[in-house]
């Protein structure tokens, strides 16, 4: 079963349309790894405890894909404070040059009104933070 599905996205900047890409869904990211890739954005709720970032992109540091492909700037959208730090440990390790990694802080809006039952409120934020 073909799992991979692609429209045009644009981009723009104050209003002008800057380039077209074509996006593809995968199933997991061993699926996505026969590609080169400029970004990869991962946005999940980190859990360390349960699984780390630079488990769930072993596929894109494995040796068969960096023996083909450079390694991508990853964006990461994932909650905490130094949710990169690991990654950027992982992607060292394999001696290909500095890592490039964009963190991000996502914040979400929510309410707790009961146990169990959270209602989320229109206050969503993206930061981008410079060293």
């Amino acid at each position: 079963m073909e799992t991979r599905s692609a429209s045009v996205f644009f981009a723009y900047i104050d209003g002008m349309s800057t380039r077209t890409y074509p996006p593809t869904v995968c199933k997991s990211v061993a699926e996505a790894a026969d590609t080169q890739y400029s970004y990869v954005m991962v946005a999940t709720k980190a859990i360390p405890e349960l699984i780390r970032t630079s488990k769930i992109l072993e596929p894109l540091q494995s040796q068969d894909y960096t023996a083909r492909f450079s390694q991508p700037t990853y964006v990461l959208l994932q909650n905490g404070l130094n949710v990169e730090v690991d990654l950027y440990n992982s992607l060292k390790a394999l001696g290909k040059g500095e890592p490039s990694i964009i963190s991000t802080a996502v914040w979400i809006g929510t309410n707790l009104l009961a146990p169990n039952v959270v209602e989320h409120n229109e206050f969503v934020s993206f930061s981008i933070a410079s060293p």
